[in-house]
């Protein structure tokens, strides 16, 4: 008997896509924390720290999804290498992730409305966490408008304020 899965090959690839981008997230994240650790950025070494974390939960998420509907698969190999050029910039480039996370799965999940009604509502739940995501970051970014960001000390005081 052959059992029953509406996960197609077309969806399988798209999910591990958004696998690995979680996976990238999540060692970016990781690497930011390890950054500002030895920057001497402690509260923000453990709000990235706490990212890093969220990413594997939400990577755990997809591969929940793929194991319920019996879905073989290999998890993608990632590789990233980030350079920070402060605090900053740790914020504008988590950013950039989190904004890119959000448009990937929100256009996945336009694709499947309607086509496949699981694979619609795991998507819908990963759009609605990368909204809360881009809307925290957006606020972090908000903020570094308001000081000057070649100020060492300033950039000291807002990770005390901020994190």
């Amino acid at each position: 008997m052959e059992l029953y899965s509406p996960i197609s090959e077309k969806i399988k690839g798209i999910i591990l896509e958004r696998l690995a981008n979680e996976y990238e997230a999540h060692f970016f994240y990781r690497n930011a924390s390890n950054w500002c650790e030895n920057i001497g950025y402690t509260k923000a070494a453990k709000f990235y720290e706490k990212e890093a974390q969220d990413e594997l939960e939400h990577a755990n998420m997809l591969q929940v999804f793929l194991n319920d509907w019996g879905v073989t698969y290999t998890i993608p190999s990632v590789s990233v290498t980030p350079k920070f050029n402060g605090l900053p910039d740790t914020i504008y480039k988590s950013y950039g992730i989190e904004v890119a996370l959000y448009e990937n799965y929100d256009s996945n999940a336009k694709e499947f409305m309607g086509i496949d009604s699981s694979t619609y509502k795991q998507l819908m739940k990963m759009v609605n966490i990368q909204y809360k995501s881009v809307a925290e970051y957006r606020t972090l970014v908000d903020k570094l408008a308001l000081i000057v960001e070649d100020d060492k000390f300033q950039v000291f005081m807002f990770e005390k304020e901020v994190f």
